[in-house]
């Protein structure tokens, strides 16, 4: 005779194995399905401390927020399509490095929670790191915040270190002050290509030494004051070009106003492209000693410009050339207004400076076109000019 189990015990025996199996099923996909991410990760300050690596979420519209001002002590990389917002004030102090390199079609954003000029704080560099690399980002509604003592803001700043970054393809927009602030004499930057800086109050300040390296590839729109802004003082050793860029070099005082001028001395030899012009302030100049040389060279389409920044004869001193031998000092089809405080010229020339200035026009002088500081003539051996052209002006001037 077969065993029967009976029927309450069968269907007992059946409902336990099945709430067992529910249960371990559950477990499963508990353990193997990843929660729904719905809002973007909030960002402290020690999150940094350590290397770290930002990811795009294509679900959603913000990756990441930046609560606060932090130290990047690590290897920060940010991938393609990450889209980063930053509280009132914070922003990215970096002393590791940061590897933001984005694509044409997945750039990388990092703007403010509010859409308002000078909201957050920057990206501050203040690293040797040969990783430290922005390209393809979108940077806006930085600069309003200060990083130091020395308040120094701007949407990207380079100081410490010395800095050392590549910037290219970027969009730099809505700064309260400075789209990008390159404070230091040292400060390396191993490209600058193909940005677009916009809607910012001043779109670059650059030390007169590192000019150079910002070449002339970038576009400038609608920025409130349509300069870039150079800082009084050396000019790079050895041979340095200033590019023609779609806006003036403007030079602006530093020091405490104590330094206004441009200076080219020793061997160094500042090369101005054709379609450059240049800006300065008053008591501003451009001085030549030494073996120095200035080679300002343009052509009938595209003439280099020497002005002041306000309009009126003796705005600035002019252009002064001391005692300089060197074979590259030469002016041509370039023209000089407005200059002529403290000289009395627009060029200056004492001790027999070695100079040709060709093709070039003067007007709007308080004084002469060109002096030469000699008590008898105007003698310089060493002086060459042809077919110039002195508008309501006089032409040469001796003591």
């Amino acid at each position: 005779m077969r065993n029967v189990i009976p029927v309450h015990i069968l269907m007992a025996s059946l409902l336990l194995l099945f709430t067992f199996s529910a249960c371990n099923i559950g477990s499963i996909i508990d353990d193997t399905v990843d929660p729904i991410i719905t809002e973007p990760e909030i960002l402290e300050c020690n999150s940094f401390s350590d290397d770290l690596i930002l990811v795009n979420n294509p679900d959603l519209p913000v990756d990441y927020i930046v609560s606060c001002r932090a130290n990047v002590s690590g290897d920060l990389t940010i991938e393609p399509g990450v889209v980063i917002h930053f509280e009132d004030g914070a922003g990215l102090f970096i002393h590791g490095s940061i590897n933001a390199v984005g694509t044409e079609d997945q750039p990388i954003v990092l703007r403010g929670v509010q859409e308002v000029a000078g909201y957050w704080a920057g990206i501050y560099i203040s690293s040797t790191s040969v990783l430290n690399r922005l390209e393809y980002c979108i940077i806006d509604h930085a600069g309003g915040h200060a990083f130091s003592s020395n308040d120094q803001k701007g949407a990207i700043i380079m100081g410490g270190g010395p800095p050392r970054m590549a910037i290219n393809n970027c969009s730099i927009g809505f700064s309260s002050t400075y789209g990008v602030n390159l404070v230091l004499t040292t400060t390396e930057l191993t490209s600058f290509e193909n940005n677009t800086i916009h809607n910012c109050e001043t779109p670059i300040y650059a030390d007169a030494e590192v000019v150079q390296q910002l070449g002339g590839s970038t576009s400038f729109i609608d920025n409130t004051n349509s300069f870039i802004e150079v800082g009084a003082g050396v000019v790079g050793e050895g041979s340095t070009v200033w590019a023609k860029n779609s806006i003036p070099y403007h030079v602006s005082a530093t020091d405490f106003g104590l330094t206004k001028s441009i200076f080219i001395n020793g061997t160094n030899n500042l090369i101005l492209e054709p379609g450059v012009a240049i800006e300065l302030n008053s008591g501003g100049s451009i001085e030549i000693t030494g073996e120095g040389a200035l080679t300002a060279v343009g052509t009938s389409d595209e003439p280099i410009l020497f002005t002041g920044t306000t309009k009126l004869a003796g705005a600035w001193k002019g252009v002064y050339f001391s005692g300089t031998k060197n074979i590259l000092n030469r002016i041509e089809h370039a023209r000089f207004e407005y200059a002529g405080s403290e000289y009395d010229a627009a060029i200056y020339m004492r001790v027999d400076p070695r100079l040709t200035v060709r093709d070039s026009e003067f007007e709007f002088i308080d004084g002469c076109g060109i002096y030469n500081d000699n008590s008898f003539c105007f003698c310089n051996p060493n002086f060459e000019e042809e077919n110039n052209n002195y508008i309501n002006i006089e032409e040469n001037c001796f003591d």
